[in-house]
């Protein structure tokens, strides 16, 4: 049996009429598709960082999941990660890297990066449904500070009758709305990043 040649090698694929095992990072079907694609690479990374932020502070104290301070701290690990992708596919291209290749490469990375966090959001919605109670318990406590005390009895009703439990529909349109903010970001990283003249 061949041996893994490196760490991640643990992984294996069996080649087509051999019979034998190759390592799955380099098999035709993986290298090219996702350990060559900067912006899958890069974005995984911060989208797996941005987990592990959300585990943590989810262990600490709940409620601050809901904080927005907690909500958009991740934002500069996905600005990282967008700027890491356009860099080194930058480094890795001869001539022009225009500000639309930049562009692409920044934004996949967004999207790649959100997508961790919505599967991890829908996930722990879904293991823990007391999170959509104590979301609601926060905007209740949160309604006076920003609606008229004439009409707080029409805005609890309001909130009361709505459904703050996550399903896949919801998770997967706040990911596509989230896209919005993502290609604003990946147009400033690509003003950095992008090179006009050849290298």
């Amino acid at each position: 049996m061949q041996r893994p040649r490196r760490p991640c090698d643990f992984i294996l694929l069996l080649s087509r009429g051999t019979g034998q095992p190759v390592p799955l990072f380099n098999s035709p079907i993986f290298v090219p598709g996702i350990m060559k694609n900067k912006s899958v690479l890069f974005g995984s990374i911060a989208g797996v960082l941005t987990v592990v932020f959300f585990v943590v502070i989810y262990l600490i104290d709940k409620p601050l999941v809901f904080s927005p301070w907690v909500a958009y701290s991740p934002i500069l690990l996905y600005i990282g990660g967008m700027y890491l992708a356009a860099v080194k596919t930058r480094e890795e291209t001869e001539g022009p890297f225009p500000w639309k290749d930049a562009l692409r490469i920044a934004f996949l990375a967004y999207l790649v990066a959100n997508a961790w966090f919505y599967i991890f959001y829908y996930i722990v919605h879904q293991v823990d449904p007391s999170l959509s109670v104590l979301q609601k318990e926060i905007m209740r406590e949160a309604l006076p500070k920003f609606t008229e005390p004439a009409k707080l009895p029409e805005a609890y009703k309001q909130l009361d009758e709505q459904n703050f439990q996550i399903s896949l529909g919801q998770a997967l349109l706040g990911w596509a709305q989230s896209a919005i903010l993502g290609f604003g970001l990946a147009a400033l990283v690509a003003l950095v990043t992008r090179r006009e003249t050849s290298a």
